[in-house]
């Protein structure tokens, strides 16, 4: 869960404990408590005349591991993928100098160096990031016409789908798994 305006992450335990046949239940209790993560800002762009770059948006790499839990925070891996205002999209990764803080493995979209319009400016809390398993990342893009996937290991654009046109609507999110894929929109007014 993003929150103070894309400054922290918290990582919160969804499952329970699993039983004897390996299946897991979700638990109506978190089983461990809620870990809050700080994102360095370090990293984070003022282009002039334009807003301040921000974290608007969090996925996970569902390749980063079987094991319940979040593998990312226990390890140097980077399974958390960020989205900005500014349009990057950059994966994070455990500080080695700063616990409890994520700053940037790598960017998997990166306009630096160029004069970039940042993309919309509200930011509703929703997600404009889905990871799918083999490693794919969904993006809304192009001012939020568009779905980009991308392969993350390769950087790759495998695909972009152009969405309908909704006058007075803006799509906000994207929701989904390997099979089915849910974008939602919100009214302008």
């Amino acid at each position: 869960v993003l929150h103070e305006r894309g400054q922290r992450l918290a990582e919160c335990d969804l499952f329970g404990q699993s039983d004897d046949a390996g299946s897991v239940a979700a638990a109506p209790e978190a089983s461990t408590p809620a870990k809050v993560w700080n994102i360095s800002t370090q990293w984070l762009r003022a282009l002039d005349g334009y807003m301040r770059e921000e974290v608007i948006s969090a996925a996970m790499d569902p390749a980063c591991g079987s094991e319940r839990g979040s593998p990312e925070f226990r390890t140097n891996s980077s399974c958390v993928v960020v989205g900005t205002n500014h349009g990057r999209i950059v994966r994070l990764r455990k500080a080695t100098r700063k616990a409890g803080e994520l700053v940037p493995a790598d960017a998997l979209w990166n306009a630096l160096g160029e004069t970039v319009k940042p993309q919309l400016a509200e930011v509703w809390a929703t997600s404009l990031l889905q990871t799918l398993p083999g490693g794919y990342l969904l993006a809304l893009r192009d001012g939020r016409r568009s779905v980009h996937a991308m392969h993350m290991a390769t950087r790759r654009i495998v695909g972009k789908w152009k969405l309908p046109e909704r006058p007075g609507h803006t799509w906000t999110a994207l929701a989904g798994g390997s099979d089915h894929l849910f974008i939602t929109s919100q009214s302008d007014a």
